[in-house]
């Protein structure tokens, strides 16, 4: 007889017993890890050829110089245009995934849902951390993919790959152990996945949430101009509301209409599985009726619920269907058929080159003209002396018409060294 005999009944009832799931992310609760985490996220990039950012804003104002003695339209309009996409190179450098991309921004508030409303889109439920918290949001881009990788930007320029736990390490939590938030110094966050339901034409933005207009703190101010920021430059907009907070707040219409977006944007009511059907209808209602009194261009309202994955109604605005219980599908149908790439620089200098050379030849257009006017009056003149003079004025404009030539011919390959520059760049070649 053994010592001590098995009792059947306590094991029964230790059967029973409901063991307590742990969050074991050794990255959080683990302070070793947890430095060596951050450590792999200060790390600093290989050499960056920052030298070709100098060297092409050097060849930018060497074109302006060559029309330095003539009047360009809108001279100053272009030249601030060339240097505001120069400035936004080295972030498109760290973000080439986009080039391609018609990048859907998702705003609202701080609680809007705007995570758990990402991970519901893109079929990717968990991916992103939901418990996040005002000035530890970091703006993140989920896409579809061949692999699944997680990659975060930091502000030296450096890409660092993750695997899951460490991006399901960046939350409030770690901010709340450690007084260290991710924010300060990751820049933005790529999810690529293949098992993403979204077009592979487009990219989602998460983007941190806003407080009140009102709430001064820095940290504040610092969430609310990065998603500004982030939002402005997105090609189009979804804007989530709580539900539990009625319709659009004023903040919220102020928001939408300083990013001056051209594009019609979708209003998602998120969080509705927790209203009555009557209070959806009041919901959306009154939130068409807000949007109508304001200057925003709105593809339609939809009531949502991202827990659910379910739409339980909408307002179609800017086409005559009736609501077909799929607006946000149709949306993302609708941005996926766009042209639009704002975070396509090549494609914008291009098109800002087109542009300069419309307006440069504009100005030859004009001289061309005249010297046509001129040829007439000479013809027609039955004066020697008024024949000289026209025929002095007529010479001098077919000087300054010849000079404009040369100096289009002059600022096709001032452009072509351009581009020669941003290929390599964008490429990461240091051949300096």
């Amino acid at each position: 007889m053994a010592f001590f005999e098995e009792d059947e009944s306590f094991v029964e009832w230790q059967d029973d017993i409901e063991v307590p799931e742990i969050d074991t992310n050794l990255y959080i609760h683990d302070a070793d890890k947890a430095a060596l985490l951050i450590s792999e996220l200060l790390q600093q990039p290989k050499k960056v050829p920052k030298y070709l950012i100098g060297k092409i804003r050097s060849e930018i104002q060497e074109l302006f110089h060559c029309y330095s003695h003539t009047t360009l339209e809108n001279e100053l309009l272009f030249y601030q245009s060339f240097m505001t996409l120069c400035s936004r190179l080295e972030e498109r450098r760290r973000i080439q995934k986009l080039g391609n991309k018609t990048v859907i921004g998702i705003g609202g508030k701080f609680s809007a849902g705007k995570s758990k409303f990402l991970n519901s889109l893109s079929g990717l439920d968990g991916i992103l951390p939901e418990e996040t918290a005002p000035t530890t949001a970091i703006p993140t881009y989920i896409i579809k993919g061949t692999t699944t990788s997680y990659t975060a930007n930091n502000i030296y320029g450096a890409e660092c790959q993750l695997d899951r736990e460490k991006l399901q390490a960046m939350t409030h939590e770690f901010f709340e152990t450690y007084q260290i938030g991710f924010s300060s110094f990751i820049e933005s966050v790529f999810i690529e996945s293949a098992q993403c339901k979204l077009p592979t034409q487009l990219a989602l933005l998460d983007t941190p949430g806003y407080n009140k207009f009102d709430v001064k703190t820095k940290e504040a101010v610092s969430d609310r101009k990065k998603a500004f920021d982030q939002l402005r430059i997105s090609d189009y907009l979804i804007w989530l509301v709580d539900a539990d907070n009625g319709t659009l707040t004023n903040d919220d219409i102020r928001f939408i209409s300083e990013l001056n977006l051209s594009e019609p944007i979708l209003i998602v009511l998120n969080k509705c599985d927790k209203k009555t059907e009557q209070q959806i209808n009041d919901i959306l209602d009154q939130a068409v009726s807000d949007i109508q009194m304001s200057d925003i261009r709105c593809y339609g309202i939809v009531a949502y619920s991202s827990r659910e994955c379910v739409e339980y109604g909408g307002r179609p605005l800017t086409s005559k269907k009736a609501y077909d219980n799929n607006m946000i599908q149709q949306f993302l149908q609708f941005t996926a058929s766009s042209k639009r790439r704002n975070n396509d620089i090549v494609s914008q200098f291009h098109q800002l080159e087109e542009r300069f050379l419309k307006s440069t030849r504009s100005n030859q257009n004009a001289l061309y003209a005249s010297s046509q006017e001129l040829e007439k009056l000479i013809r027609q003149s039955e004066s020697v002396m008024h024949i000289c003079s026209i025929a002095k004025i007529w010479s001098e404009n077919s000087n300054m018409s010849y000079q404009m030539y040369m100096l289009e011919n002059k600022c096709k390959e001032h452009f072509e060294n351009i581009f020669k520059m941003l290929d390599k760049y964008l490429k990461g070649e240091n051949n300096e």
